[in-house]
Formats: structure tokens, C-alpha cells, sequence
């Protein structure tokens, strides 16, 4: 990844126009929430974006479920820190789904965001063929986080097996979490993956 290489956003006051965004989840499950504000992404620097107040960065934020109904959550190992010089906000923090920003150099501008939402599909929790199992669910974004400029768009992924290939163990611990675990463990969470647990208290995702 080059350091000063682009990452995919939007203009926050497009997005403004176009959804109602709360604080936390807030449901949107159409099919179209690829091609939303198609024509107005764009491109920027990411030490530049990083410091604006005026573009959402766009992440795909998947949550995997089990045929158990069971989620998978994540915890990245201090391996994952040093190899990609990440800084440690969420460190020792566990997630409920995995995202990740989409840069130019991987994606250009084809179909941005659903090439990234299914490469982490294929790459980071190895299935194929899966497909027709993403369910768009809403959009996640917390408006006290510094300059609030990140905007995950949430996905639920049906795995239909407890037993697909582990996340790659050299950079994260996983383990599977029925709802009320979930619950039970709320605090160990991150705070995209709060908002979605406080969703799921009263609705199935």
C-alpha cells in the first residue's frame, strides 16, 4: 500500500441530502446502496482526508453469521499493528465486523464498493460463490468520533457453516457469538460494533 495513496469518499453534504443518518445503525437494506451518490465519489489523499470535515470516507462493514445464527467477531493481534502500522485506537478491542478503506490503488473505479465488500468476503474470510448471501442492512457512523468523517456501509453475510476457514490467525483471534453473548460482552466491543449489538437487541439483522 503506498503511503500517500487515495482513499474512496463522498462529499458529506451530498450525503446529507440523500439519507437521514443517526447516530449509530441506521437501517437502509436496498440493493442500491452500491450505486448511491455513484457520480459524486471521489478520490483523495488519505493523510488529507483524515483531517477533513467535509468528506465521509466509505468502508464496507461485513458481519458474518453462521447457520447457527452466531456472529463472528475479531480481535487483531498486535502482529497486525506492527506489519501494517496501523494505530492502536481499537486496540485489544473486539469487532463485530470487518471493514476496510477502499483505496484507489486496488480498486480504481469499477464498482468500488462492491469489489471491496467481496474481496473481504473472499480474501480475509475465504468463501466463494457467496453472492446472492450479502444482505445490504444500513449505514453505521459515529458523529463523536474525530472530525466524523468515517461511514461504514454494513453487511450481512449468511455463511450457512460454523466451520469455514479461520481469519487469518497470524493477525486476528476469531470466535463465533450467539446474540446474547454478544450482549454479555458488549463492553469488550468497539463502537461501530456497539452500535449494531444495540440494534440487535430488538431486531434481527
Amino acid at each position: 500500500m503506498l503511503l500517500k495513496d487515495e482513499v474512496l469518499v463522498v462529499p458529506t453534504n451530498i450525503v446529507n441530502k440523500t439519507i437521514e443518518l443517526e447516530q449509530g445503525f441506521t437501517p437502509y437494506n436496498n440493493r442500491d446502496i452500491y450505486d448511491l451518490w455513484k457520480n459524486d465519489r471521489l478520490y483523495v489523499p488519505k493523510e488529507e482526508v483524515e483531517s477533513s470535515i467535509v468528506v465521509d470516507q466509505l468502508m464496507p462493514f461485513i458481519i458474518a453469521k453462521n447457520e447457527f445464527g452466531e456472529c463472528l467477531t475479531l480481535v487483531k493481534k498486535d502482529k497486525f499493528y506492527t506489519d501494517y502500522g496501523k494505530e492502536k485506537s481499537n486496540k485489544d478491542k473486539r469487532s463485530l465486523g470487518i471493514s476496510k478503506h477502499i483505496y484507489k490503488s486496488e480498486y480504481a473505479y469499477q464498482d468500488q464498493l462492491f469489489l471491496a465488500a467481496t474481496d473481504i468476503i473472499v480474501k480475509d474470510i475465504k468463501l466463494q460463490n457467496i453472492i446472492k448471501a450479502i444482505r445490504p442492512k444500513g449505514f453505521v457512523k459515529d458523529f463523536n468520533e474525530r472530525n466524523c468523517n468515517h461511514l461504514g456501509y454494513v453487511l450481512a453475510l449468511d455463511c450457512y457453516k460454523k466451520d469455514i476457514p479461520k481469519i487469518d490467525e497470524e493477525y486476528y483471534e476469531s470466535q463465533w457469538m450467539s446474540k446474547n453473548e454478544l450482549i454479555d460482552k458488549y463492553g469488550q466491543f468497539d463502537v461501530w460494533s456497539e452500535f449494531m449489538i444495540d440494534y440487535m437487541v430488538d431486531n434481527e439483522l
